[in-house]
């Protein structure tokens, strides 16, 4: 991990798990897949389906995202660590 990368951590981690995780977890992953998967299935298949598609979707991908958001936090705090013992 970088210098600025570590810089950049410290910044993410001192505002806290739970905003992390709601920011890059839900945010910038389950709200952008929902979405994208929604205009893919409208495009492949009638846009009648959406009605239960979207739904699920605004659901199941933010969800999702919180996962996503919990191993990031892992992930970034288990290199920010690796840094800090190297040194």
């Amino acid at each position: 991990m970088s210098t600025k990368k570590t810089q950049k951590w410290e910044t993410m981690k001192s505002q806290g798990k739970t905003a992390f995780i709601v920011k890059y977890g839900v945010i910038g992953w389950g709200i952008p897949t929902a979405v994208g998967w929604c205009a893919v299935t409208a495009w492949k298949e009638s846009a009648a389906t959406l009605y239960g598609t979207v739904p699920f979707a605004l659901i199941a991908f933010p969800a999702g995202g919180i996962l996503f958001g919990m191993l990031m936090w892992r992930f970034n705090d288990w290199m920010y660590s690796r840094k800090a013992d190297a040194v």
